[in-house]
């Protein structure tokens, strides 16, 4: 278990690697295009799978994040299977100590006097446990084979740009100000992923009266 102090650190660098994963999968997601030639396709498929991979990737390490916070060492019943790895089963260990112990965008200015956040609801940009277990299946799907069945019918797969778009809006807004909060829902951590002044990642400890 890390104190407070290493688990802000952790976390930082957890983020930083998510902020880079996003904006590479946004740049090569939007010089996809469509198209019947076989070579270009082959390509494209290539490349669309490694985005996926990296989507993946995301859902994994945000699902570390989120663990990372619930395993402080000053914590009373901090996470347990600090081993376990796959982002589904990580989720689940997350929301059974604390459902709402994910990433929630807030505003800037939405931080009062007396150090309490107020989240914003947008549901556009907002991702719970479950979404983020059903993006973690979703890319799993498109990176298997598939059966001899799906073989057999030698059905070209969509190059879904709109959907990989979608989700690297969500992640670039819902986590370019966000905070978590720990499970004694008294203290927060705010997150700041990048301002034109400071492009790094900065994380603060904030505590409830």
């Amino acid at each position: 278990m890390a104190s407070v102090e290493e688990t802000i650190r952790l976390y930082c660098v957890l983020m930083e690697e998510i902020k880079a994963r996003t904006n590479t999968i946004f740049e090569y997601s939007t010089s996809l295009r469509n198209t019947q030639q076989l070579d270009e396709y082959s390509r494209n498929i290539f490349i669309f799978e490694g985005l996926y991979l990296s989507l993946r990737k995301i859902c994994e390490l945000l699902a570390v994040s989120a663990l990372l916070v619930h395993n402080c060492d000053d914590l009373d019943e901090p996470v347990g299977k600090l081993d376990e790895y796959a982002a589904d089963k990580l989720i689940n260990l997350v929301s059974k100590i604390n459902p709402d112990g994910f990433p929630k965008p807030v505003s800037v200015g939405s931080i009062d006097p007396k150090n309490e956040i107020v989240y914003l609801r947008d549901e556009n940009y907002v991702f719970d446990g479950a979404d983020l277990k059903s993006l973690y299946r979703r890319c799993g799907e498109i990176l298997h084979t598939g059966s001899l069945k799906d073989i057999l019918r030698t059905k070209q797969r969509e190059l879904n740009q709109d959907f990989v778009l979608e989700w690297c809006r969500r992640l670039i807004n819902g986590l370019g100000a966000h905070a978590i909060g720990f499970p004694d829902k008294r203290r927060f951590l705010f997150i700041t992923m990048e301002t034109p002044d400071v492009p790094m990642v900065t994380c603060r400890l904030l505590t409830r009266e």
